[in-house]
């Protein structure tokens, strides 16, 4: 089970939250816990492997909501990371044109 205590004995290793697939709580090294998130993409086989941050800077909730956009995107058959550099690449495509037309 995954909740706060648990996660605040955990020393080594990981534990995998039921409640969310591909979620999970991972002990580093010096005491630090680190969300991941893992899971095949849909339809690619792609495998994804994303961290969110650090437990407790992001909550359980925070985490799970987070995983849960995750899962929906993988499921479809979205890599999010796909996305995340099309997103980016238009950013930056807009800010070209605005300097451009300054």
């Amino acid at each position: 089970m995954l909740t706060a205590s648990s996660i605040d004995a955990l020393k080594h290793g990981a534990i995998h939250d039921p409640q969310t697939p591909g979620l999970s709580i991972v002990a580093k090294k010096g005491g630090r816990k680190l969300w991941r998130y893992r899971r095949r993409v849909v339809g690619d086989g792609k495998i994804l492997d994303i961290h969110l941050g650090t437990y407790p800077a992001h909550s359980i909730g925070a985490a799970r909501e987070w995983a849960s956009g995750l899962n929906a995107k993988v499921e479809a058959g979205i890599d999010p990371r796909v996305e995340t550099r099309e997103e980016e690449e238009r950013r930056r495509m807009i800010l070209r044109v605005r300097t451009d037309c300054t």
